[in-house]
């Protein structure tokens, strides 16, 4: 064979080697190896349209859960939450808030539950937007300026805020001076967390037991209540409960701008009674400078099973109507909402969201290892909550009003 042929022939089987790597290479570009497709850069489908990927994670093809282009429940590729690779960015849930700026308004001073369960989720709002969540406190008159400014606001999705639906509630029924919003009118986004209420008496109280606390209301002892304004849950949960315990000769002094301030106050010695969470007064509880008297709900907590229930402790039949008021309102707490009549895109893109964010894994852990529980409940059972609330008896509503006369006007 001569010099040219073999040349000739070398070069052939050449191109035929590189044509063959090249067709390999092809066909792994387009087959479903773990994790990766061609039609995706790090996990996300070029289809945009909901529960539409042509290409998953191993063990699922040609679809996913509904509502996520590129995740799914069974098989994450390689752009979800639980097998994002370094950099990536994480799981969006809807274009519409993608890439903007969302204020999360919170009603009341830093330091406080409400600041820091809002602090919380705002990553995973985050999270599941692809928009940037801005925590802003905007304290004053016990939560209404802050409810009042989100009230008002623009209702693109891009104004929401982790308000005290307990004591919004009390303020409308009470018809509070200040008060622009109507609870209903809300665009409920979802409940965050709630947590039983104590009646709590400071350790240096001379009525620092519950039965010293029951002789007061025999002799109408001074008694001093302290809590945020005359609009803040602890204030109204506090009178109606030294209403309930015949506390005659109690005052409440109010004025400070959050539970941090209302506990500083306390320890000071300048009251002996408010009305908190476990999870707002923890360190405070744990370290016996608070001692919870009185469980404000229809069954004891588990953690303070010897502490009796506002039930238990009550000697009059006709206090029921506004004890049910009462922790009918306690079982609300840390609700998230928008203005009313929000962007329908928006509003469902939020909602999804703010699901999501509190079902997170990371949220959940974050929150136990805060002592702050999310205890999620969706709009439609935040609704039916505060329309009970609304129309309570009449009854409640009457002894309600007669309690607020009493301890706002004298």
């Amino acid at each position: 064979m001569s010099s040219k042929r073999r040349i000739v022939i070398a070069i052939i089987l050449t191109a035929l080697l590189i044509m063959s790597v090249a067709a390999c290479a092809g066909s792994e570009s387009t087959g479903v190896s773990p994790g990766n497709n061609t039609n995706a850069s790090q996990g996300d489908s070029t289809n945009t349209s909901p529960g539409n990927s042509t290409n998953v994670s191993p063990g699922n093809s040609n679809s996913t859960s509904p509502g996520n282009s590129t995740n799914d429940s069974s098989g994450n590729s390689a752009g979800t939450s639980s097998g994002n690779s370094a950099g990536e960015a994480p799981p969006v849930v809807s274009e519409p808030l993608k890439g903007k700026s969302i204020d999360l308004i919170i009603p009341f001073s830093p330091g406080g539950g409400f600041d820091l369960s809002a602090r919380l989720i705002a990553p995973f709002i985050e999270k599941y937007t692809g928009a940037s969540v801005v925590p802003t406190n905007v304290e004053g008159a016990a939560g209404v300026i802050g409810s009042n400014q989100v009230y008002r606001a623009r209702a693109d999705g891009t104004t929401i805020a982790n308000i005290d639906a307990s004591a919004n509630c009390m303020s409308q029924l009470n018809g509070q001076e200040g008060v622009q919003f109507d609870m209903m009118s809300y665009t409920i986004i979802g409940r965050l967390s709630t947590d039983d209420a104590f009646l709590l008496v400071s350790a240096v109280s001379e009525y620092n037991t519950l039965e010293k606390l029951l002789k007061a209301a025999e002799t109408g002892a001074d008694v001093i209540v302290l809590a945020e304004g005359a609009a803040s849950a602890p204030f109204y949960r506090s009178v109606i409960s030294v209403e309930v315990l015949g506390l005659t000769g109690a005052r409440a002094l109010t004025g400070y701008e959050g539970s941090s301030e209302t506990n500083l106050a306390m320890l000071r010695g300048d009251g002996d009674l408010t009305v908190g969470t476990y999870t707002s007064r923890k360190s405070l509880i744990d370290d016996g400078d608070f001692i919870p008297l009185i469980c404000l709900s229809g069954k004891r907590n588990s953690v303070f099973s010897d502490v009796p229930t506002i039930y238990e402790v009550n000697k009059d039949p006709a206090n029921i109507p506004l004890i049910d008021l009462l922790v009918a309102a306690c079982q609300l707490n840390r609700v998230v909402v928008g203005p009313p009549d929000m962007d329908e895109v928006a509003k469902a893109a939020l909602r999804e969201a703010f699901k999501l964010a509190c079902e997170d894994p990371e949220l959940l852990a974050n929150a136990q290892q805060a002592g702050m529980p999310i205890v999620y409940l969706d709009p439609d059972g935040v609704s039916e909550m505060i329309s009970a609330i609304n129309n309570c008896s009449q009854e409640g509503l009457d002894r309600f009003n007669a309690t607020m006369v009493k301890y706002v006007r004298d």
